[in-house]
């Protein structure tokens, strides 16, 4: 055995001496057994009583500096009675992060909300739990249920975190962690450094090991150890608290993340670059800084996430022991235009087609990230002497200057000039030593369309910009749904896309035609989006065709051994059989059959007379990736 691991050593030291890749056999050391996460379930507890019900009333002002941990990326894009359940979740949070009331159930006191399916209140909360991973005590497990005619959801609690002052006693505990960690962080003077440092002071401080408490951060701070739910949650933490924006995102069994530098986004995931000091490195640069379309060889983001997450195509080519270089950005986008009609109603546009809006109408700065906002879909309706403000943003572009407008009603008889359309440049930023100064697009007055407005009233609107409308609308602009990994099946297999631009639903072959690429075979497949009409450019996505389902047709309770038959399939690679003593399969064990001509295998060396859960799944090697089908029904048996 220490021979084998001696050849193995030379053999890997071989391949980064002579600039081999060694990311596949990353992924077979790490990516295959860190797929921890436990996806949340949601508990319909039917009619409440009313002392399940609470009355508290919370000041629409409540705020804490806990707040300041969590993202708003995905809260930005949410409707207004989306946000008001997620404003109302973190009320909650805050309560009991920074108090002491003991919890007597198995969950936080529960919130109400309307207007919303139980379905879409299930997604908000998926949203507020990944993007809060500050309230360490919450659990991955839902509650819902109504009295009369309202309805209510609350999040689980761990049973260790019930008692008021021990939870203080904690609350207290991880702060000092954070604080820790920023301390280190504060040496960097960039945001890429101190990126960087969380990353390899993350993968020297932590193990990666499964435990009660490792889909929360608490595991990652308190024990040192915890699963890809705990890499991912704790280091969105650590980005928002030192200004770099990012957020989290999933797979059905593992968790990463979304950070934005240089004002694009990339992928990080800081549980595959964790090597545990394995073949004597503790971490690779491999998993810092990469494109969706490199992350998707190894994970495929939940479909709910798609109408959500931006585009993300910049790969820096990190690689063992050197992190690779960000894009640098050479232009700025053009600040967006704000017109307002006579009834208040609110156009913003943007003479990029690539861009994305964000703005406020409390007179506070606009952002994607890091503080609330709004993502512009469609026009909105203000009050008179309110203030928008709003932000273009572009991925391989800097962030727009934030433009500015305020609806003043005034007497045509004064003649009065419009001095509200203002642009704000934005604030200095921190940027790697060998970025370049940010170049800011002029664009002429004179390509700016003047037009004015008057209403019925006798009143007239100080509006003198009104942009017009581009002639064509790119491709890469919409929200696209419905993508999602398909089965292999010995045919062309093809996607089912909503395809929106704002809230308007594209229809096929008029405003857009599909193309694929290798969409027959297990492997990676792509759909092309073409732009067709008034849509101009393309958009690709990839997914995977994965192995069939396989069949689990029995097991056999035998002395200390299970006995596993299954359906055999020849078009696969292997089998992977799954089994643990726990019907979530937490602390599960996993074998690997690599004749795909067997139809049965023995787990031996289990515990006598001991209830066992078994699942089987296919996968297929292709081009040094591994494709993994669905599990099978689950099925349990009792040893003899």
């Amino acid at each position: 055995m220490k021979q084998r691991k001696l050849i193995l050593a030379i053999l890997f030291l071989i391949c980064v001496f002579i600039g081999f890749p060694i990311q596949s056999n990353a992924s077979t050391a790490n990516g295959s057994n860190r797929n921890g996460l436990e996806r949340p379930t949601m508990t319909n507890l039917g009619e409440l009583k009313t002392d399940q019900i609470s009355n508290r009333k919370y000041s629409m002002s409540y705020s804490s500096e806990w707040e300041k941990y969590g993202s708003y990326f995905y809260y930005n894009q949410l409707n207004e009675t989306e946000k008001k359940l997620y404003d109302d979740l973190n009320k909650m949070c805050i309560r009991y992060i920074e108090g002491t009331t003991d919890i007597n159930e198995d969950h936080i006191d529960m919130v109400t909300y309307s207007d919303l399916t139980s379905q879409e209140a299930y997604d908000v909360m998926i949203i507020f739990y990944y993007s809060n991973p500050q309230y360490y005590f919450l659990k991955p497990s839902f509650y819902q249920g109504y009295h009369g005619s309202n309805n209510f959801v609350a999040f689980g609690i761990y049973d260790a975190f019930k008692d008021g002052e021990a939870r203080k006693d904690v609350t207290t505990k991880i702060k000092e962690k954070i604080e820790f960690y920023i301390t280190k962080l504060s040496t960097e003077t960039s945001l890429l450094g101190k990126e960087k440092k969380l990353y390899e002071l993350i993968a020297a401080n932590v193990k990666y090991e499964a435990g009660n408490y490792d889909q929360s951060v608490y595991s990652l701070f308190i024990e040192g150890k915890t699963v890809c739910a705990g890499y991912a949650g704790a280091f969105a933490l650590l980005c928002n608290a030192i200004d770099i924006d990012a957020a989290v995102v999933t797979s059905s069994d593992h968790a990463w993340n979304y950070v934005r530098l240089n004002d694009s986004w990339y992928n990080v995931d800081a549980t595959w670059g964790d090597l545990d000091e394995n073949y004597g490195y503790t971490y690779t640069y491999q998993y810092l800084n990469y494109s969706r379309i490199t992350g998707d060889i190894h994970h495929t983001e939940e479909t709910m996430w798609n109408d959500y997450l931006p585009i993300c195509d910049l790969d820096t080519n990190g690689t063992l022991r050197e992190e690779g270089a960000l894009y640098i950005p050479t232009a700025t986008v053009t600040s967006p235009t704000i017109s307002i009609d006579g009834n208040g109603l609110v156009t913003i546009t943007s003479m990029d087609a690539d861009a994305r809006i964000f703005y406020t109408t409390d007179g506070s700065a606009p952002a994607v990230s890091y503080k609330k906002s709004n993502l512009y879909t469609q026009p909105f309706t203000i009050m008179k002497d309110q203030t928008v403000k709003a932000i273009a943003v572009s991925n391989r572009y800097y962030d727009s200057n934030e433009a500015l407008k305020i609806w003043q009603m005034e007497d045509p008889s004064e003649n009065q000039t419009d001095t509200s359309d203002v642009v704000e440049p934005k604030q200095e930023e921190l940027l790697p030593e060998t970025s370049v100064s940010k170049p800011v697009t002029n664009i002429p007055v004179s390509n700016i369309p003047v037009t004015e407005e008057t209403t019925n009233t006798g009143d007239s609107i100080t509006d003198t910009q009104v942009p017009a409308e581009p002639s064509k609308r790119s491709i890469k602009q919409v929200t696209i749904s419905g993508l999602k990994n398909l089965t292999y099946s010995g045919k062309s297999v093809t996607q089912k896309l909503t395809i929106k631009y704002g809230s308007s639903v594209l229809v096929k072959n008029k405003d857009y035609t599909l193309t694929y690429k290798n969409n027959k075979k297990i492997g990676k497949a792509t759909v092309t989006i073409n732009g067709k009409g008034t849509y101009t450019g393309t958009r690709s996505c990839s997914f995977q065709i994965q192995p069939k389902k396989v069949q689990l047709k029995g097991l056999q309770g035998k002395k200390k051994a299970i006995l596993v038959s299954w359906k055999k399939d020849t078009t696969i690679t292997g089998y992977e059989i799954q089994y643990s003593t726990k019907k979530n399969f937490t602390s599960k064990k996993t074998v690997k059959i690599k004749k795909v001509k067997l139809s049965t295998a023995t787990i031996k060396k289990l515990a006598p007379k001991k209830k066992y859960y078994v699942r089987i799944r296919s996968y297929k090697v292709v081009q040094a990736k591994t494709y993994y089908g669905h599990f099978s029904t689950v099925k349990n048996v009792k040893t003899k």
